[in-house]
């Protein structure tokens, strides 16, 4: 077996609302909804969005979380910080070898956004 894509699940309380957030907020696009289950993609990064009104299994709200590498990091935020999302930690480079920082989307999920600090032009 090899996996080939894999997709994280938050749990939103609207996911009308939640999918506005992520394409005009967070600039990821719509890929599909089926009933009260969604899905939104930016490159090959896929985040399903489940409905308060989805049989499948139950979770709390804002329990998720997700780091995502992506270019631009500084433009990103900036971009960001002008929509005045929630930032859970600010931009600056790591220890660990990235430039990331957070965010809380609507039901308090975080995402982190990363780069490696070596490609990272600040």
């Amino acid at each position: 077996m090899e996996a080939t894509s894999s997709a994280t699940v938050f749990h939103v309380s609207n996911l009308e609302i939640s999918i506005l957030y992520y394409t005009t907020v967070l600039g990821f696009q719509h890929a599909f909804t089926f009933g009260d289950y969604a899905g939104i993609c930016s490159g090959e990064v896929t985040i399903h969005l489940c409905g308060q009104g989805n049989d499948g299994i139950k979770k709390s709200l804002g329990q998720g979380h997700i780091c995502i590498d992506i270019d631009q990091i500084d433009s990103y935020y900036n971009s960001l910080l002008e929509k005045q999302v929630k930032i859970v930690y600010p931009i600056g480079d790591r220890e660990y070898g990235l430039r990331d920082f957070a965010i809380s989307d609507p039901d308090g999920n975080y995402l982190v956004f990363g780069q490696p600090i070596s490609k990272a032009a600040h």
